[in-house]
């Protein structure tokens, strides 16, 4: 079988899976293999280089107009842990929200989410495209930037990183 027709019939092996209750519960995708690797990756760079200056969360519940969003990464300034209250939904947006395109999403869906986010008051949002190995980097009122290599710096945030170590 050639690489084109195993890509196909992964596709459509994708394509037709049933709907799981994950997917149900949260409105988005499944996250894949790729997926997965890229949160654990980018959260553990962000913590890495930013620990001191902001809070790295993984699929946090934000309440953006009534409904829940789960950002896959969501970045916050500092501010002290309070292990007696917890919080199970949070109101307030973060600085920078990071998503990471899944096989099954639709793109559209995702682009309105991050739309929303960015009109709720994040001051950044990144789009992460595993297979093009590319991030895209929406700020408010503005056109995205695509990354394809070298620095992905924000100038909303001041968080950089670099497409290199993202995907290495």
């Amino acid at each position: 079988m050639s690489a084109t027709e195993e890509l196909t019939e992964r596709e459509a092996n994708v394509a037709t899976e049933p709907i799981s209750d994950y997917e149900l519960e949260r409105g988005k995708p499944m996250p894949s293999k790729n997926h997965s690797k890229l949160q654990t990756r980018i959260g553990h760079l962000l913590l890495k280089k930013y620990e001191e200056a902001f809070d790295v969360f993984s699929e946090l519940s934000l309440v953006v107009e009534g409904e829940t969003k789960h950002p896959d990464i969501c970045v916050f300034p500092k501010s002290p842990n309070d292990w007696l209250r917890d919080e199970i939904k949070v109101t307030q947006m973060p600085l920078l929200a990071i998503e990471i395109f899944s096989p099954r999403q639709v793109w559209h869906d995702l682009e309105t989410k991050v739309r929303s986010l960015l009109d709720a008051g994040a001051k950044s949002c990144w789009v992460v495209f595993p297979s093009l190995r590319a991030v895209a980097v929406y700020l408010p009122n503005q056109l995205p930037k695509v990354f394809t290599s070298g620095e992905i710096r924000d100038e909303q945030t001041g968080v950089s990183l670099t497409i290199e170590e993202i995907f290495r």
